[in-house]
């Protein structure tokens, strides 16, 4: 029943069970059949773990976050006061998001609070955590929730949502963000000018060149040639144009 399901469909299933879903489609499908045959293994009910998690908005109205975008103003001081409440100290965060370990950051807003939705990499394994934050209209985090083992339930305090709140608070005051790179993002060295060039730019008809166009001879008939009969010439040439159906190579 569950390989005809969405990879969507399976995930937002298996949240609802408290399960994890960092596998590929035909291992969720598999993990969705073990739990329904052992009656989600004497887990709470689908209801009781759908409470740990925040509603969130459509995927479809989330935008990439740039340095025009608009949301509330969240300091330093905001962070800080939220990983307090947890005795949590965000310097391990911060260093991961210098390392450029967010691969991207979305936010919208809806019903007078700002959602922030981010995908960060797991330090240790290859692996990436999606990390959804409830920002209210002073830029205080009031939820959050991520896919990794310490950021389950409405409060989560992991690293992974210190990264993105950071990067919140980044491109706000600095107007840039530091997201991972992959090997083209920036160009090679080869493919750099070695120098600029700041001459006026030319025509292609008027770039200097060795030959001279002047000389050039367009003119199918050979003019230099004083025995050329230039009607017999045409005449020859119609007759092959004609003829050339039959023609056959020996």
């Amino acid at each position: 029943m569950y390989c005809t399901w969405k990879l969507k469909e399976l995930k937002d299933e298996l949240k609802k069970r408290g399960a994890k879903i960092t596998v590929k489609k035909a291992d969720l499908v598999e993990r969705l059949e073990s739990y329904d045959r052992n009656f989600n293994f004497g887990n709470q009910s689908p209801l009781a773990s759908q409470s740990q998690a925040i509603d969130v908005p459509a995927v479809e109205l989330y935008q990439d976050v740039n340095s025009s975008t608009i949301f509330p103003k969240i300091t330093k001081k905001h962070i800080q006061c939220y990983f307090d409440r947890f005795n949590t100290n965000i310097s391990d965060a911060v260093k991961l998001y210098e390392s450029r370990y967010l691969l991207i950051l979305r936010s919208t807003t809806f019903a007078e609070d700002t959602y922030l939705k981010g995908f960060c990499k797991a330090s240790m394994k290859q692996l990436q955590y999606e990390v959804n934050i409830k920002l209210n209209n002073d830029g205080v985090p009031e939820e959050a929730t991520c896919e990794c083992a310490a950021g389950e339930g409405k409060e989560a305090h992991c690293k992974h949502v210190a990264v993105v709140l950071v990067a919140a608070e980044n491109i706000l005051k600095e107007k840039i963000i530091l997201l991972h790179e992959v090997s083209t993002s920036q160009l090679q060295t080869f493919h750099k000018p070695t120098k600029k060039n700041y001459a006026t730019p030319l025509r292609a008809s008027r770039l200097p060149s060795k030959r001279d166009i002047h000389n050039i001879v367009y003119s199918p008939y050979l003019k230099q040639n004083p025995y050329f009969d230039k009607k017999a010439f045409q005449c020859r040439f119609q007759s092959l144009i004609l003829n050339i159906h039959t023609h056959r190579c020996p």
